[in-house]
C-alpha cells in the first residue's frame, strides 16, 4: 500500500511540473509573439502608426532589435 501511496505522490508531482512548465511555454510564445507584432508594426508595416518613417532612425532601430 506504501509504494501505490508514494508512486500516486510521484505522478502528481510530475503532473505539475508538466502543467507549470506548459504555462512558462504559453508565457515564452505570448512575449516572442508580442516582440515580433511590435517589430513588425515599427519596421515593416508601413500602415501601422507605429512605423518609423526616417529612413536611419528605423535602420538603427530595427536592425538591433532581433
Amino acid at each position: 500500500m506504501v509504494f501505490g501511496a508514494s508512486l500516486a505522490r510521484l505522478l502528481r508531482m510530475v503532473v505539475y511540473v508538466l502543467i507549470l512548465g506548459a504555462l512558462l511555454y504559453l508565457v515564452l510564445v505570448a512575449i516572442a509573439f508580442y516582440k515580433i507584432n511590435d517589430w513588425i508594426d515599427r519596421c515593416a508595416d508601413q500602415t501601422s502608426g507605429q512605423y518609423i518613417w526616417h529612413e536611419a532612425a528605423r535602420k538603427i532601430t530595427c536592425d538591433n532589435e532581433l
